[in-house]
């Protein structure tokens, strides 16, 4: 029997060199043209390697073996990766699927040497010790000795098989942005003034509701999930994530640069009421609401794990809500399905930090102006 150890979620990312300016926000929604599969996809100049960046310390570098380029560019395409290879970074290849993990690692580490020595660093890594998370159309194969990861991708035959064969790939960082202190929330993400806001609740809490509604003076850079990650000490940073549904289901070409993320100023958990109204929660009511958010997306992530594996995602996810609820204003917002929801929650926070009235103050006089 193969012997297996660390799961993903212990081995925390690489430290990574300084910071790359982060692209405009004019790019965080892009609308391309239909997207059709990949056999269809013609580029003058195909790339297979491809980077992204989060918070200060959080880093990653993607590429593709043979038969899996164009897949991937299309996954870079949807997330506007940066182009470019770069050290220090946690490194993630994609190749098809081996029919065993006896082939899977025969062809890493003798017949591909030549990408063993980039992936792994070292050519005389053990054929023990690895790990694997079975996601039916993908599988995630990580090891003991090094950080990176390999995912074997199953052959796809649709635009929508495609779509989740995506979704599923991007979930690989998850497991070192939890170690690195931040969270996957499923909430939408709104901004003004520079500032983001997070609008928290379960499936049909109304959170693609609310981004349609809001007020025009608000930016809505996603509508269902975000990714959290620490920034500058105590402070953590918002990054978007598409809808992955929409994406699925053929509904929408609109792309996000999960890459460039905006200041967390406040998360506001959404109740369906009949009048609009915003209540203040204690930080340990805000622990356990952000800590739910943050498990609902992990078990979609992190599926079957071990005892052992399943307390320590549990713990670190939880020790990272006390955190971030603990820095982070949150409350309870209530919505009126007609209401002006936006303006009790405008409210709330020129109470909550003088900082944020002055930006928002900025912000009133620069759309009127």
């Amino acid at each position: 029997m193969q012997r297996v150890s660390l799961h993903p979620c212990l081995l925390p990312p690489r430290p990574i060199a300084a910071k790359k300016p982060p692209l405009k926000p004019g790019a965080l929604f892009a609308q391309h043209g239909r997207l059709h599969r990949a056999k269809h996809i013609v580029d003058h100049q195909e790339h297979s390697s491809y980077l992204l960046t989060l918070g200060e310390h959080l880093g990653w570098s993607f590429t593709g073996s043979p038969g899996t380029e164009s897949w991937l560019n299309r996954m870079a395409r949807i997330l506007n990766f940066r182009e470019g290879e770069e050290g220090g970074l946690v490194h993630v290849n994609f190749r098809r699927r081996s029919s065993s993990l006896n082939l899977l690692i025969s062809r890493i580490l003798r017949r591909d040497s030549a990408r063993a020595g980039p992936l792994f660093g070292k050519r005389d890594i053990s054929a023990e010790g690895w790990t694997m998370r079975d996601f039916g159309l993908i599988r995630i194969w990580s090891h003991s000795e090094v950080p990176n990861l390999i995912c074997e991708l199953s052959p796809w035959r649709s635009d929508s098989r495609e779509m989740v064969m995506i979704w599923y790939a991007l979930q690989v960082i998850y497991p070192g942005i939890v170690q690195g202190g931040g969270l996957p929330l499923h909430a939408a993400l709104v901004s003004r003034g520079g500032m983001g806001v997070l609008l928290a609740g379960a499936e049909g809490a109304g959170k693609s509701t609310c981004c349609r509604r809001i007020a025009e003076e608000w930016t809505v850079l996603a509508d269902d999930g975000v990714l959290i990650v620490p920034v500058n000490g105590p402070s953590y940073a918002a990054h978007p994530l598409p809808t992955w549904s929409e994406l699925i289901m053929g509904r929408s070409e609109r792309t996000c640069t999960v890459e460039h993320g905006v200041p967390l100023s406040a998360i506001f958990f959404l109740e369906k009421a009949s009048q609009d109204e915003v209540v203040p929660l204690g930080q340990g009511h805000a622990s356990v609401m952000i800590n739910a958010s943050a498990s609902y997306v992990a078990r979609q992530g992190w599926k079957k794990p071990d005892p052992g594996q399943d307390r320590c995602l549990k713990t670190t996810i939880f020790d990272n809500s006390c955190r971030i609820a603990k820095t982070v204003p949150s409350f309870l917002l209530r919505v009126n399905p007609s209401g002006e929801f936006w303006k009790p929650m405008e409210r709330a926070l020129h109470r909550s930090s003088p900082s944020l009235h002055g930006v928002l103050e900025v912000a009133n006089l620069s759309q009127h102006g």
